[in-house]
């Protein structure tokens, strides 16, 4: 399969809402009541969730297209752990599972799109893409 890798850089605009980011701090919560403030927090804690995973879904697409173009090595690293580790902060069982949920995407073309609308996480889709094949795609999506 061919690899197409964008030469315009990624803005952050692209992959996070600039309000998943805004978080009240504890003492501009002090004079909310309990649960409102829970609730508030839980509002703010479910868009950063989103933003998080359109960001491990665009590293792992990367990831996996640096893979095929054997980038690793021409980067100078000896192996995808290393470079995981230093460029990315990443573990490389963390990499490679991005790049794992990124390839089968390729052939679950529901499941991407269930994902990058936000109908599903990151999550439901890392277990989806174990389990779903083309053909009932839509009835593993309905589950999660």
């Amino acid at each position: 399969m061919a690899t197409i890798v964008s030469d315009r850089p990624s803005l952050a605009e692209d992959l996070v809402d600039p309000a998943a980011l805004v978080v009240p701090f504890e003492d501009e919560l002090a004079h909310v009541d309990p649960s409102d403030a829970a609730l508030l927090l839980d509002t703010a804690l479910r868009r950063i969730s989103v933003a998080r995973g359109a960001i491990e879904r665009q590293v792992g697409r990367r990831l996996l297209a640096l893979k095929r173009l054997n980038g690793f090595k021409k980067l100078g690293f000896r192996n995808q752990a290393d470079y995981m580790i230093e460029r990315t902060d990443l573990s490389l069982r963390s990499g490679q599972e991005m790049m794992r949920v990124a390839e089968k995407c390729e052939t679950l073309p529901l499941i991407r799109r269930a994902l990058d609308e936000r109908t599903i996480s990151v999550s439901q889709a890392r277990l989806l893409v174990r389990v779903a094949e083309v053909g009932d795609e839509a009835a593993w999506i309905a589950k999660a």
